[in-house]
């Protein structure tokens, strides 16, 4: 088994350890978990095994990243903090969506979030982003346009451009797209 091995010294200075300095996995895996095990058994009898083996875990970089608070943390930083958890152990205890630690201020937008609507699950929020190029109602013009003009005139991007004016705005691709959302295609003409 672990030969030499006296829990009153340092692990480093064990016989084990410097026998496995080779570069094998296997001997480097057992390595870690006597370690592991070195650790537990010499930590302060007054924690737990749970937070023993919490504290051993790695810990995420503190760096600021830009990866943002998925639901399930939101929801895991209100349920903390209405048990009265105070915020620099909410922060050690939730992980961003990269599993780094977020930022008090990060804590605190989202407790004034949950304080300012209660019925708030933590969901992203939908806001942002440009607005539709064209909205519903021109949409239905386009549509209109083309039932309109179906048999009298060959009606192409260009020709919807040049009769509906909020079209001039936005290029040919848009109002292709446009048209396919509609679930209209291109028709050859018949002869």
């Amino acid at each position: 088994m672990l030969k030499g091995c006296r829990w009153g010294k340092r692990f480093s200075e064990t016989p084990l350890f410097q026998e496995t300095r080779l570069q094998n996995c296997w001997w480097s895996v057992i390595r870690q978990l006597y370690h592991i095990a070195y650790v537990i058994l010499t930590r302060s009898r007054g924690q737990s095994l749970g937070s023993r083996l919490r504290s051993l875990q790695p810990q995420a970089p503190s760096a600021m990243t830009s990866a943002r608070l998925d639901a399930f943390a939101r929801g895991a930083i209100c349920a903390l903090a209405d048990e009265g958890v105070e915020r620099a152990e909410i922060q050690k205890k939730v992980n961003k969506k990269d599993g780094t630690r977020p930022h008090i201020r990060a804590i605190d937008a989202v407790l004034a979030k949950k304080r300012e609507d209660p019925e708030w699950r933590g969901q992203d929020s939908q806001a942002g982003g440009r607005p539709r190029a064209p909205t519903d109602a021109q949409q239905r013009q386009l549509v209109a346009l083309v039932f309109k003009n179906r048999g009298r005139a060959v009606v192409t991007t260009a020709f919807c451009k040049r009769r509906l004016r909020f079209l001039q705005k936005v290029c040919s691709q848009t109002v292709c797209n446009a048209l396919q959302a509609a679930g209209l295609k291109w028709l050859h003409r018949r002869r």
